[in-house]
């Protein structure tokens, strides 16, 4: 017995030995619920709300309609075991700026799940639901490409995101015109749309996707989305409002879940041109409300719109989430050639009517983006919130104090 004390009191010098200054010893003896909340507030401030993802499938089911001077156009004729597969906008390498942003930004969800089953518990409750995606090569399943690669990229490992679909933004990067097709074809043959569709009430499409569609204007890329007019004249009374070609309502249908639709430019730093036309960054210094409103005669103004800043996951940025109709800050101008060339009421056609239509921009104060591994600080978020958990902590503990003093009487 005498030898059996001896090793505990060693063992537990060891351990008290070898344990960090930094750390923590206390956090078991906390109550449930504040270290519920501590995990919360761990998650909440270190969690992004914004997700990229590539729209992959299998590119041997394609159908050359005509080849022009800017794009091939093709059409989708999808085989039975074709499936839509979700990547990351990776250009093609293993341990590009976009994956180890993505990595990065989601340490404190993947610590979360793996430290214990407590916090587990909690991370699940937090992120319930899964994406899974993998990391396919440029070119996959293209023209001259491994003939015998399975259609579902089973060759290449899969990866799983947690994410909230009633919270977070899923971003689908270059989702050109055949690629929403082919989404939609996939899922009408294979009778269901992809699990990770069903729960995404948040979705948007970059800006970048609308550069073509199935026509090639003399204005080169900047005036060709829509279709040709061999294809569709657009005469009938079903394309007054949104042409019977164009995939965007029938793509956003795959998403039953779907409450919001988001017209994003969060690119990264290494495909970010600018406004091609205008030559101005696609970035905001600040999301500050251009409109004023009238307080008092005399007595100064106050900003009529308040804006939602959110994180993004692959830039690690944050960026601005605002409604161009209240005119307060100004589109790309992508949106305005659209609705020059093509639809006046883009996007907001009948079958989208019941989405919430918003637009999402990077915000880049002061060239902050130029300087590598370096955040944001909007109104010093992570401080107020530190803040709060210490409050919380305090709290809790005098609660702990109390029940202990009355106790001992």
């Amino acid at each position: 017995m005498h030898l059996l004390q001896t090793l505990k009191y060693r063992q537990t010098r060891k351990v008290v030995a070898t344990r960090p200054n930094n750390s923590f010893g206390c956090f078991l003896a906390l109550p449930y619920e504040l270290r519920r909340r501590i995990w919360m507030e761990y998650l909440q401030e270190s969690t992004p709300l914004v997700y990229r993802f590539c729209i992959r499938y299998n590119l041997r089911s394609r159908v050359r309609y005509t080849q022009g001077r800017v794009y091939d156009i093709y059409h989708y004729a999808p085989e039975p075991d074709d499936t839509v597969i979700l990547d990351t906008p990776t250009y093609g390498y293993h341990g590009g700026i976009e994956w180890q942003n993505l990595v990065r930004s989601t340490l404190a969800s993947r610590a979360t799940l793996a430290t214990c089953q407590e916090s587990r518990q909690i991370a699940l409750k937090f992120l319930p639901h899964s994406l899974p995606f993998r990391e396919l090569p440029v070119g996959w399943t293209n023209d001259g490409y491994k003939l015998d690669e399975p259609a579902d990229g089973s060759n290449y490992p899969e990866y799983i995101l947690r994410f909230h679909g009633a919270r977070d933004i899923i971003v689908f990067q270059d989702a050109t015109w055949a690629d929403q097709e082919a989404v939609v074809k996939i899922s009408e043959l294979q009778g269901r749309v992809p699990d990770a569709f069903l729960w995404m009430e948040h979705v948007g499409i970059s800006m970048r996707s609308f550069a073509c569609g199935h026509r090639l204007d003399p204005g080169g890329e900047y005036g060709s989305y829509g279709v040709t007019e061999n294809e569709c004249a657009c005469s009938m009374n079903v394309c007054r409002d949104a042409c019977q070609y164009e995939p965007l309502p029938r793509f956003l249908s795959c998403f039953p879940s779907l409450k919001a639709f988001y017209i994003a430019r969060v690119s990264s730093d290494f495909d970010d041109g600018g406004d091609e036309l205008t030559g101005t960054s696609t970035s905001l210094e600040s999301a500050d409300c251009h409109c004023e409103t009238i307080k008092d005669s005399g007595k100064g103004s106050e900003p009529e719109h308040t804006w939602s800043i959110i994180k993004s996951s692959d830039i690690d940025r944050w960026c601005v989430v605002w409604d161009e109709r209240t005119g307060c800050i100004p589109v790309h101008s992508r949106v305005g050639l659209v609705r020059q060339y093509w639809r006046s009421n883009f996007p907001y056609y009948k079958e989208m009517e019941h989405l919430d239509i918003r637009f999402i921009r990077r915000l880049d104060p002061g060239g902050i983006r130029e300087i590598e591994k370096e955040d944001i600080v909007i109104e010093d978020g992570a401080a107020a919130r530190a803040r709060k958990v210490l409050r919380l902590v305090l709290t809790s503990l005098a609660k702990v104090r109390r029940r202990l003093s009355n106790v001992q009487h």
